[in-house]
């Protein structure tokens, strides 16, 4: 027989390199149907049980990244819950120091040509200042025991009572006496015997004021006390000695040296816890330092002494920029 009945599959040109692809891909026509080589059908049918494996284990993995996203937003809110609780807490204990430290209005009544810049870290501080009546002579105080935030406060309310017992219950007024019985109280009150080290301590810088003969009277721990007069300033030197803290004094007789000024009108004395030179700011990141607050108060000296706090505030404020408080910030000034 010459002719085939057959239809003749088209013929593929020499070239057509892919013609083998094409027909694993999409098959070949034959009398009229499209068939498939079997290797075609069995990548089909692996190509579509590896995506359904795929896909089964990406909604497994979606499920668990879903329940992980709950526990952790779970999480997220009993942390959130408990750092609400636990601020609300630290802010009534805020109330409560608040409560301790003089009234704006008792201050002005004794120094009225004054100001306090009070600036705790972490809600609560470590810092706080003391200012007492004795007939006609007052008793002005900047404290700054160890550490901030709650540990610091719990030690501010600590020497509050202990000045209270010194100064109020036993009648005491000179400043040397105050710091040295302090001392000692101090030790007892935490256990401080002198045989270990401990890092708890208190800074102090405490002036007696007598404005009926013009005499101030100053002793401290490591707080200084600038006399600012007719523009020049003067700091005051002092020993330094700790109530407390790694490197206490163990002297038998009162450690503590008493300087005696003679207050002209229009004197002004200041003296500032660490914070305030501690702070890193500017530039390059580093401390304020003492000497630069030192300028700072020479530059204000033509301002009123009621506003020096503000502008105190603001330099610092405009100095720390971004960075972080370093400590809690405490500075008073006063004028006769």
């Amino acid at each position: 027989m010459l002719f085939s009945s057959k239809p003749i599959a088209p013929l593929r040109l020499a070239g057509d390199f892919f013609a083998p692809l094409k027909d694993l891909l999409f098959g070949f026509e034959e009398e009229g149907y499209v068939f498939y080589p079997v290797v075609h059908r069995n990548y089909f049918f692996w190509t579509v049980s590896l995506v359904l494996v795929l896909l089964t284990f990406a909604a497994l993995f979606l499920w668990q990244l879903w329940k992980a996203r709950r526990r952790l937003q779970g999480k997220n809110l009993e942390i959130e819950a408990a750092n609400a609780k636990m601020t609300s807490s630290i802010q009534y204990a805020s109330r409560i120091q608040q409560g301790l430290l003089p009234l704006a209005s008792e201050v002005q009544a004794m120094l009225p040509g004054s100001f306090v810049y009070y600036q705790p870290k972490d809600i609560v501080s470590g810092d706080f200042y003391w200012v007492s009546q004795i007939g006609q002579r007052y008793l002005v105080a900047v404290i700054d025991c160890t550490g901030h935030g709650v540990p610091g406060a719990f030690l501010t309310i600590m020497v509050y009572q202990l000045l209270q017992k010194i100064i109020v219950e036993h009648n005491m007024e000179e400043p040397s006496e105050i710091l040295s019985t302090l001392t000692k109280e101090f030790a007892i009150a935490t256990n401080q015997k002198g045989e270990t080290e401990y890092a708890d301590g208190v800074e102090m810088g405490l002036c007696l004021i007598c404005p009926t003969d013009m005499r101030l009277y100053f002793s401290s721990a490591n707080i200084a006390l600038v006399c600012a007069r007719q523009g020049q300033l003067n700091v005051v030197k002092h020993k330094r000695v700790s109530i407390g803290g790694a490197h206490p004094s163990h002297e038998t007789d009162n450690p503590f040296q008493q300087t005696a000024i003679d207050m002209q009108p229009g004197d002004r004395y200041y003296m500032s816890t660490d914070g305030y030179p501690d702070q890193f700011g500017g530039a390059k990141g580093k401390k304020f330092l003492f000497k630069e607050l030192l300028a700072s108060l020479v530059q204000l000296q033509d301002q009123p002494i009621e506003k020096q706090g503000a502008l105190l505030a603001s330099r610092l404020q405009k100095w720390k920029g971004d960075y972080a408080q370093t400590d809690d910030v405490l500075v008073m000034g006063f004028e006769v």
